[in-house]
């Protein structure tokens, strides 16, 4: 969705945004500020955004990890009401088996973070995306101890964390000034690295078997398209 305007007298419709995402609660706050909500590609929440009519260069006026449901303002722009929607997720743990599982048969995993996100499972150990803060990073969960293995104060984590079969090699996706790239990193945290170009990454990385190669989904001229690295 997106933003568009038409006079009150009628006429032709004039498009405003180009988030091509999920836009909500547009707000005119004086003759050349607009304040919406919107989502980025790959996160669903609603984070608050301004434009200025001339320019039509939007920015994102939230910082932190808050989501916001609605948007409003006082008659004379001086004040917003924003509605914030912060849920708390959490991990479960059921065993498999050739019937129904029963209720009780779940137990919760415990993290020290209020979110824990994309899950995934490695031989020993649980990864998952989590804050510390303001900014998401790559968290471990092994023998009951959670550690952040990986973060950054410019980028961004883009899907969830692959290990490899072996579980000493983890690949995630990065967002880095408005470039993605595949990284991988030692289980311990070290060695970081991004691996090829910066591609229009999607969804999340998987290695193959022999843990020799990784492949991703990469989004090129509006199709998904596969790539493996090795």
């Amino acid at each position: 969705m997106d933003i568009w305007r038409i006079a009150p007298a009628g006429g032709a419709p004039e498009r405003i945004t180009f988030q091509n995402s999920r836009v909500s609660h547009p707000i005119l706050i004086d003759r050349s500020t607009l304040l919406y909500l919107a989502a980025d590609k790959d996160d669903p929440a609603l984070r608050i955004y301004g434009l200025d009519l001339e320019r039509r260069i939007p920015h994102r006026l939230s910082n932190g990890v808050d989501r916001y449901i609605s948007l409003a303002a006082s008659s004379d722009g001086r004040r917003l009401l924003a509605t914030a929607d912060n849920p708390r997720t959490s991990r479960w743990r059921l065993p498999l088996s050739d019937r129904p599982a029963e209720a009780s048969a779940a137990h919760r995993i415990a993290l020290p973070n209020t979110q824990g996100r994309s899950p995934r499972l490695a031989r020993d150990y649980l990864l998952y995306v989590a804050s510390n803060g303001a900014v998401d990073g790559i968290w471990k969960l092994a023998n009951g101890a959670a550690t952040e293995l990986w973060t950054s104060s410019s980028a961004r984590v883009v899907g969830g964390p692959a290990a490899n079969p072996n579980g000493d090699r983890i690949a995630f996706l990065i967002e880095d000034q408005g470039q993605r790239r595949l990284v991988v990193m030692n289980a311990d945290g070290t060695g970081a690295r991004a691996v090829g170009d910066p591609r229009d990454f999607r969804g999340a990385p998987a290695w193959s078997p022999d843990a020799e190669s990784i492949v991703t989904a990469v989004n090129e001229a509006g199709s998904r398209v596969s790539f493996a690295w090795r």
